[in-house]
């Protein structure tokens, strides 16, 4: 059976930490109302894109790939996954 290896993406990634430091990331507000962590109670600074909400935590990356699509990352898995280009 052929093996195929995945093609390199590049990506532009910023470590977060405070509200500010990207524009991807907002606060949490009533727009949100229907998030069900929001729903249990959840606050905090989340980023929207195509797969929904996340939130976000200081140390953790925020990463836009090469069609412009934000996400995030944790610290402890970023090493494992990105390298510098």
């Amino acid at each position: 059976m052929p093996k195929y290896k995945k093609k390199p993406e590049f990506v532009d990634a910023v470590q977060w930490f405070n509200p500010g430091d990207h524009p991807a990331v907002f606060a949490v507000d009533s727009k949100w109302d229907d998030y069900t962590p929001v729903k249990n109670g959840a606050t905090g600074m989340i980023i929207d894109n195509d797969g929904g909400a996340c939130f976000v935590f200081p140390g953790d990356y925020i990463i836009t790939d090469e069609y412009g699509e934000v996400s995030k990352c944790t610290s402890s898995n970023f090493g494992k996954t990105y390298v510098l280009a």
